[in-house]
């Protein structure tokens, strides 16, 4: 870790979303439990689509913020922020790197080591920056603590919460389903709706960007993870409707799966892929189809998500990318996403219907697994599971109590007969 200058602001990068939120709450709580007063925070979420108008001078691309060099930081500090993919951005990326430490300004990355190619990590390396790479975001967010000697199990709680926004299969045995539930279906829209509207976040945002004004409201009123869900929920009626995220009234499972009709169901622009993951978690399903999907905005076509729920993703993903390239080769329809999530578009007109129930039917021929695997998803089932490990923690409980006070009584006993040896002895000596 190189040494921050006390008297220079850090310039703290993360992404715009939920999961930058959460990686800029750590940041902030961890900058501030060093007890460095002057350290002060320069902090900007990027993003290359703002999300709100009059924000785009502070929701800037990564580039051009550290182009900006906001008042002149010691160091700048980039969370879980995926160096550029583009060729031509990542060499003025590097670029930038290397001129910000010709004028002594450290940069420190922690980042997912699947973000970039193995030699644009070395380039990134050679150019001056330090690199703290791991398996994962959640990780990321708390090498960023460790690697300042803070541990904190807050911090972890943030750190998940953002990774839960982002369905990152790594977290998936961390999180209990109701907390998914919450975080899909109320923080994530409350926080890109609502939130940056409140009275007291909103006037933040042109000096810290989206995810900052959020971070710094968060901070300013340590709140615990928990606290800011309460906060997020207390938000949740003003939510618009549009951007709610339902159950569709209409839906086929097949055997793993479950296929849904976006027109038919009415789904509101740009939710269909929460629709896709609400309908398998509801459902308890593998993977969703969603056909009829609207082109994205500049193109034309008729597309279909294919997704895969993230807690089931290591077993569906390689069927769901050989199904996608399957039809992807037989109807050239082009293809964007990542495995846990992919996209087609294809000509106006298309038949997506034929085409999603084909798609299921190629991924349930990929797949190896067997139906018994299938997770049970039943409320009664969970509830009575967590009372028979209440009902075991009390009774470990109380036999450690007895166990307490049986050794308690043991130490009675032997003061006692300690007691009666000396008693003894001192009888002997006197006769």
């Amino acid at each position: 870790m190189s040494q921050t200058n006390p008297n220079k602001p850090v310039l703290l990068l993360t992404d715009s979303d939920v999961d930058g939120l959460s990686g800029h709450v750590v940041g902030l709580y961890t900058l501030r439990s060093l007890h460095t007063p002057h350290i002060h925070y320069a902090h900007f979420a990027t993003s290359s689509q703002p999300q709100q108008p009059g924000t785009s001078a502070t929701q800037m691309d990564l580039l051009q913020v550290l182009n900006y060099l906001v008042a002149d930081p010691s160091s700048v500090h980039i969370i879980d922020v995926p160096p550029p993919r583009e060729v031509a951005r990542r060499v003025t990326y590097i670029d930038m790197i290397r001129r910000l430490r010709a004028i002594g300004v450290d940069v420190e990355i922690y980042d997912v080591t699947d973000h970039a190619a193995p030699d644009d990590w070395r380039q990134i390396a050679s150019a001056g920056a330090a690199l703290r790479l791991v398996p994962d975001g959640y990780s990321a967010k708390l090498q960023y603590a460790h690697s300042r000697g803070v541990f904190d199990s807050e911090l972890e709680k943030w750190a998940l919460l953002g990774s839960i926004a982002d369905f990152d299969e790594s977290v998936a045995e961390k999180t209990s389903r109701e907390l998914e539930r919450t975080v899909a279906e109320i923080v994530d829209p409350v926080y890109k709706f609502v939130m940056q509207q409140h009275t007291d976040i909103k006037p933040l945002i042109p000096r810290y960007g989206s995810a900052g004004a959020v971070a710094e409201y968060v901070v300013a009123r340590n709140m615990s993870m928990d606290e800011f869900i309460r906060f997020a929920e207390s938000l949740s009626s003003q939510l618009p409707p549009n951007q709610r995220v339902v159950m569709p009234r209409e839906y086929h499972a097949t055997t793993f799966g479950v296929i849904v009709d976006s027109q038919r169901n009415q789904i509101p622009p740009g939710l269909q892929w929460k629709t896709a993951w609400k309908t398998a978690f509801e459902t308890n399903s593998y993977y969703s189809v969603v056909y009829n999907v609207p082109p994205p905005p500049g193109r034309q076509g008729v597309g279909v998500i294919v997704a895969s729920y993230w807690r089931q993703k290591r077993l569906v993903a390689q069927a769901i990318d050989n199904a996608v390239n399957e039809i992807s080769r037989h109807y050239g329809a082009s293809v964007v996403g990542h495995s846990g999530a992919r996209s087609l578009l294809f000509p106006p007109g298309t038949d997506t219907s034929t085409i999603a129930y084909e798609i299921a039917r190629l991924i349930e021929s990929n797949m190896t697994v067997s139906r018994v695997t299938h997770l049970i998803n039943d409320t009664t089932v969970a509830s009575a599971v967590l009372e028979e490990y209440r009902q075991i923690s009390r009774q470990l409980a109380e036999i450690l109590s007895t166990m307490q006070q049986m050794y308690r009584e043991y130490l009675e006993l032997k003061r006692r007969q300690v007691e009666l040896l000396e008693h003894a002895t001192q009888r002997v000596r006197y006769d």
